[in-house]
């Protein structure tokens, strides 16, 4: 299991951030079956930076309006301020190789399909446990085994769950 120490300074970020008037949000596009990484994005991840004060809201693609998907399409992106777009690359084992700032007129698209999807998506407080069945619990139950992975190998990559994280914005 993660050490929660380990990201004790992480959260403390968020807290004071939040705390000082700023807004970190984080929208996470999901579809069924979800692979290990975003289980353990889910169970590690989410549920602690909610706690510090992010707001993770889920957009369920099994549970969305039709169109929802485009997202996925765009990939992982951050946005910052409401203005700098960074988009995200991975190698073929899943592992963060760095990112791309994306510049006026293409950075407006990801920031209207962020503003487009944050109403229709969940909060993680809500979603997460309306589907224990994404729970690494019930993926033991089922595989009579301890997941342990936490990278995406590149077949996970491609089918890989996507989402945006804004931190400071105003959708």
């Amino acid at each position: 299991e993660p050490d929660r120490a380990a990201k004790a300074g992480w959260l403390d970020r968020i807290r004071a951030d939040t705390a000082a008037g700023r807004t970190w949000r984080r929208l996470r596009v999901v579809d069924a079956p979800l692979t290990d990484y975003v289980r353990y994005s889910c169970e590690w991840g989410y549920t602690d930076n909610t706690a510090a004060g992010e707001q993770v809201r889920v957009l369920d693609l099994s549970e969305a309006p039709t169109g929802a998907d485009v997202l996925v399409r765009l990939g992982d992106f951050y946005i910052l301020d409401d203005a700098q777009v960074a988009v995200m690359r991975y190698g073929p084992s899943g592992a963060f190789a760095g990112a791309d700032v994306v510049g006026e007129p293409l950075s407006g698209i990801y920031r209207a399909a962020a503003r487009a999807a944050w109403p229709i998506a969940e909060s993680f407080d809500q979603w997460w446990p309306r589907h224990p069945e994404h729970h690494r619990s019930a993926l033991c139950r089922s595989r009579d085994t301890v997941p342990v992975s936490t990278s995406e190998t590149g077949d996970e990559l491609s089918r890989s769950n996507r989402w945006a994280n804004a931190r400071g914005s105003s959708y």
